[in-house]
């Protein structure tokens, strides 16, 4: 078996009269005939998507284990001329209100926007009076019901004497 490869200049009658087509490359093995016009992968092989990451300027990116890295979102940052009269809406949503004036939105790390850190937790954002209160009620309720199943223990003892 033979394999033979050659690159020739083809000339074609087109709509223009005698055209001069691209080389091809023919690579002969036995009686196959195989052609390609040199091209050549450009992308990346597949990858599976390993981690994500955060810079602090706040881009988005992932890393495959083909060990490509993509910046695929930058985070916007807004802020506030008045924060505090933000309407909260509960847990950490707040709604803009027209004393809190219009949002400026950029880029975490420029002008006066804070930069962003992976892998960390904010602060709590949990309201602790809010908890605090809900504890105290749910432990009056406890502190009731267990009242009430000792004065009806009480009242069926009595009950109990009085028939002997």
């Amino acid at each position: 078996m033979e394999t033979v490869t050659r690159s020739d200049k083809y000339f074609a009658n087109g709509l223009d009269g005698l055209s001069e087509v691209q080389a091809v490359s023919t690579t002969t093995l036995g009686d196959n005939f195989y052609e390609h016009n040199g091209k050549k992968q450009d992308g990346y092989t597949y990858g599976d998507l390993r981690y994500v990451s955060v810079a602090t300027d706040g881009v988005l990116s992932a890393a495959y284990s083909n060990g490509v890295t993509l910046q695929l979102y930058q985070i916007v940052l807004y802020e506030f001329p008045s924060k505090q009269n933000l309407r909260r809406e509960g847990g950490n949503l707040f709604t803009q209100t027209r004393e809190s004036g219009d949002p400026s939105s950029g880029a975490a790390g420029t002008g006066t926007f804070g930069t962003t850190q992976s892998n960390t937790l904010e602060q709590s954002n949990v309201d602790l009076a809010r908890e605090f209160v809900n504890m105290i009620t749910t432990q009056r309720g406890f502190q009731a019901n267990s009242k009430s199943i000792t004065t009806v223990d009480t009242m069926l003892e009595t009950v109990i004497n009085m028939k002997r």
